[in-house]
């Protein structure tokens, strides 16, 4: 008996529409699911190349930097090289001055 009940429920027209529909809003359900989804995967991709961009703007500043601070220095030292150099010249020239008032 609830056999027959349930198979007549089954030709229903209106069970049919219904079950339609109900299956209709699954399959909407699961696409929006997987939109949802190929989103979420996009944006976190998207981030990892930001992420890796700044990460080598970074690591390129650096170098840069490491290589103004290189130039520096070695201005700097060619520099006091000059420097010790003028006060070798006038070292010896005072010595020059002072073995030549001892003649």
């Amino acid at each position: 008996m609830a056999e027959k009940k349930a198979k007549e429920a089954q030709q229903d027209p209106l069970t049919q529409i219904q079950q339609r529909e109900l299956a209709l809003k699954e399959a909407e359900f699961q696409h929006k699911r997987e939109v949802d989804l190929a989103k979420l995967q996009s944006e976190a991709m998207n981030k990892e190349a930001q992420r890796e961009l700044e990460r080598d703007r970074i690591e390129s500043q650096e170098r840069q930097e490491g290589a103004r601070l290189g130039v520096k220095i070695a201005t700097e030292q060619d520099k006091m090289d000059r420097q010790e150099q003028i006060e070798g010249v006038k070292i010896g020239v005072q010595i020059a001055e002072s073995i030549a008032k001892e003649e």
